[in-house]
């Protein structure tokens, strides 16, 4: 055996397990018991039989341990016919911990002895140390490396070297919830200990007492902790909000180590809940303004200090809300469906009734509370005709009727209308109605009612042939009309002193231009 395993020798008492009325049957030794040993060493124990125990033979026994795991053949070696020797590399054991070596013959038990097994020290992880606001505390945390199975074996002591001065520190080791055993030590301002320094020092010792007479243990050193890259600065106070408008909040705030270069991070959202998706902004400075925000809206910030870009931890959250100012709202109404109807186009008087239609403002473009709607016409020759303010409905889809005349297109306005004032405006076109007005009616009367006369007076001088020239006075003008064989036509305007006069004549089915000799015409 080696010092690297410890174990007692006095092993003749028999197991409870097999005693009965207080009547012991223990028909083999172990020749050592009761072992603590390290994970990386090699058990070696041998099985041998009592003198009492006749007829067995060692080549027979066998070893379990654990639940029952049987010893391979290659780790047992039989010595003579009443000793059987077991080799066990420790690092083949599946856990560390206790665990029951059992000397079988059969399935009758022999002996049995317990084995601890546990880890050999080792480097220490994880190190790390927070300073506190550059100088008023520090908290330096570390895992051992291992799970060693026994905790209360363990021992840990803790070197800071500060300057020219080094101090050894007990620190506390407790397990967390994944049976890591995490060790941490905490100084303050009352310690008398400087961290305000550009990097300290430190050295950790663990000693396992476990399985050995003489305690191992390891160092792990050098472990360098520079100053600015682990300062967690103290949160910010006082924050104010100096001045609020529709679309930006400015905001103030202060700390306490004004001499200490810092950095502060300003986080902006609508949701409180959830983060994640909010506005970053970094500054220096102990105030900010914070703009293209949304009229009407609360808004959440919060405050976070640093050393610097990237460096350090982080300081406890300070939060404050403001909302922003109302304003007018951001969208005017959009027109649907071509932005009316016609209901009435009968243009009696020169009026006709359409409806107007748009789309409710969503509420996100109000920007404050909502008057409804600004609805106005207008025409090129008469400028603005009507004006309408409309509440707002509460439908998705909303509408007025307006009275337009028919004569001119009309052109219709909307606005949407807040508190604060209007919106932009979006504007549509209504072409004029397609219909006749008065004046053009009693000019077509007049028209047809010529036209019959003059049907009238043709068609009685065809019928009797004996009218060449008939003379007619419509207002200040003379009318002729007359009759050949082939054509008839209109005379207006005749200088009837003249031999030619200039005519109108309809031959066949063409109108057209002509002179025609008086002494070929005989008057009626």
């Amino acid at each position: 055996m080696t010092n690297q395993i410890k174990y007692d020798t006095n092993c003749s008492d028999c197991p409870p397990l097999n005693c009965m009325m207080y009547i012991c049957f223990c028909d083999a030794d172990w020749d050592i018991c009761n072992v603590s040993i390290f994970k990386d060493e090699v058990l070696n124990m041998t099985c041998t039989l009592r003198d009492k125990v006749k007829g067995f033979n060692s080549s027979d026994l066998h070893i379990t341990y654990g639940t029952g795991i049987e010893v391979s053949n290659n780790e047992m070696m039989v010595i003579d016919s009443s000793s059987l020797r077991l080799t066990k590399h420790m690092h083949t054991m599946e856990h560390v911990g206790l665990t029951n070596f059992v000397c079988y013959h059969g399935e009758k038990i022999m002996e049995k002895t317990d084995v601890r097994v546990d880890y050999r020290p080792s480097a220490i992880k994880n190190f790390s140390c927070t300073i506190f606001n550059w100088d008023e505390g520090m908290l330096c945390t570390w895992n051992l490396g291992v799970k060693y199975n026994n905790s209360r074996a363990i021992s840990v002591s803790l070197l800071m070297k500060s300057g020219d001065i080094t101090g050894q520190y007990n620190p506390v080791c407790d397990r967390d919830q994944n049976n890591n055993l995490i060790c941490n030590h905490t100084w303050n301002h009352t310690d008398r200990v400087i961290f305000d320094r550009s990097y300290l020092n430190f050295t950790v010792n663990v000693t396992n007492k476990c399985c050995t007479e003489v305690p191992v243990s390891k160092q792990t050193e050098n472990l360098i902790i520079i100053q600015k890259e682990n300062v967690r600065p103290d949160k910010v106070h006082n924050v104010t909000v100096s001045s609020v408008t529709s679309t930006c909040v400015s905001l103030n705030w202060d700390h306490l180590k004004r001499n200490r270069s810092k950095l502060f991070t300003v986080r902006t959202t609508t949701n409180d809940s959830n983060w994640d998706d909010a506005q970053v902004e970094e500054t220096p400075d102990t105030n900010i303004t914070l703009c293209e925000l949304k009229p009407y809206t609360r808004y959440n910030f919060s405050f976070e200090t640093r050393p610097g870009k990237d460096v350090g931890y982080p300081s406890d959250l300070v939060y404050i809300s403001a909302i922003t100012d109302i304003d007018k709202p951001s969208r005017p109404p959009e027109f649907v469906n071509s932005g009316y109807q016609v209901i009435d186009e009968d243009c009696i008087n020169n009026a006709r009734k359409i409806t107007v239609l748009w789309k409710a403002i969503a509420e996100e473009y109000q920007n404050g509370p909502f008057n409804g709607y600004y609805i106005s016409a207008s025409s090129p020759d008469n400028g603005l005709l009507k004006d309408y303010h409309v509440n707002s409905t509460g439908l998705d889809i909303q509408h007025q009727s307006i009275d337009i005349p028919c004569d001119q297109p009309i052109t219709i306005t909307m606005k949407s209308l807040g508190k604060a004032g209007y919106s932009n405006t979006s504007t549509i076109i209504i072409p004029k109605a397609n219909y006749i007005s008065q004046t053009e009616i009693a000019g077509i009367v007049i028209g047809v009612v010529i036209f019959v006369v003059i049907c009238i007076t043709i068609a009685v001088c065809l019928a009797s042939k004996t009218l060449k020239l008939l003379q007619m006075a419509i207002g200040s003008h003379n009318l002729y009309i007359f009759y050949t064989d082939q054509m008839y036509g209109v005379i207006s305007r005749c200088d009837m002193s003249s031999d030619l006069v200039k005519m109108r004549v309809f031959y066949g089915d063409v109108w057209s231009l002509c002179w025609l000799d008086l002494d070929l015409v005989s008057d009626s």
